[in-house]
């Protein structure tokens, strides 16, 4: 169930790019704020415009956080029988208020209810659909879609759970262990982190249309701006490379040297997913080794 107390919420105080400031990308805050307790290896992250959901995989919980990073309650989750703790890996919130969650310890996808202390589990695909060793998750016009390194596909699903089709058979190498997955705009962006590779596929016709040409440290969570930027966090390289989205070119990295406010908390360790805020124009990224979510100014394109 949830769990949240009365107390008032604590939010970070956010700031921007200094009036002079020519930079590109400027750490705005981070939560926790340093000094407190880190949160227990924040991995995933998604946000529903009202509050930001967080999958703490050495919690077994998905925290549930303001836009600014206020504490409001934890989401439990649940193992299944037989198996003695959960591990969530990733979340897609979904368009009915629950969220998607990707259990690595028990090898499945449930869709819980934050609001629900009773919490009825669904589990997707049931006994006979769900995936077999699923990793990451991602939610797109009442969809759901999940990578299955089981059998090296991508499984959607409706959000009743029920099993809809499978796709990427045909692609050439197969997948291996994707890492992150992000539904936009009539295609889904699926991180190949064992092939250092990011591909762009059709949602419709589950069909390769991209894929960028650039070999990337252990790629995993993949976001899209409002002006069609893709970040992807790259774990190896402790920086977010930031592509354009025409020629599909490296043309920013979160976390380098020109990012503002590097001394004061800007640098990555282990980033490990990302979600574009399009309301505040804010990227946030998990720090899983740093146990934080590092929040940054992004300047749009012009």
């Amino acid at each position: 169930g949830r769990d949240s107390d009365n107390e008032q919420v604590r939010e970070v105080e956010f700031t921007y790019f200094a009036e002079e400031s020519t930079a590109t990308v400027g750490l705005a805050g981070e939560f926790p704020p340093q000094g407190e307790a880190p949160l227990p290896r924040p991995l995933g992250i998604d946000g529903d415009g009202t509050n930001i959901f967080v999958a703490l995989g050495d919690g077994g919980v998905v925290g549930v956080f303001t836009y600014r990073g206020g504490a409001l309650a934890t989401v439990n989750v649940s193992p299944a029988d037989g198996v003695p703790v959960s591990y969530p890996v990733d979340v897609a919130a979904l368009s009915d208020g629950r969220i998607a969650v990707v259990d690595t310890a028990s090898n499945r996808v449930v869709i819980l209810n934050p609001d629900d202390a009773a919490q009825e589990v669904v589990v997707l695909g049931g006994e006979d659909e769900a995936p077999e060793q699923p990793t990451a998750v991602a939610a797109l016009d009442g969809a759901i879609y999940v990578a299955d390194s089981g059998d090296k596909r991508i499984k959607e699903y409706s959000e009743d759970g029920t099993f809809v089709r499978s796709f990427g058979k045909r692609l050439r190498p197969e997948l291996t262990f994707v890492g992150g997955l992000h539904a936009h705009d009539g295609q889904i962006f699926v991180s190949d982190s064992n092939a250092s590779r990011v591909l762009i596929m059709d949602l419709e016709s589950g069909t390769l249309t991209s894929t960028l040409q650039e070999r990337l440290g252990l790629p995993r969570g993949v976001t899209i701006d409002d002006s069609g930027r893709i970040f992807i966090a790259e774990e190896f390289d402790a920086q977010v490379a930031v592509f354009d989205p025409t020629d599909l070119t490296i043309v920013e990295k979160v976390g380098d040297m020109r990012t503002e406010g590097l001394e004061n908390g800007g640098a990555l360790a282990v980033p490990d997913d990302v979600y574009w805020d399009s309301a505040g124009q804010h990227l946030y990224v998990t720090d899983s080794a740093q146990g934080s979510v590092k929040v940054y100014n992004v300047r749009q394109l012009q």
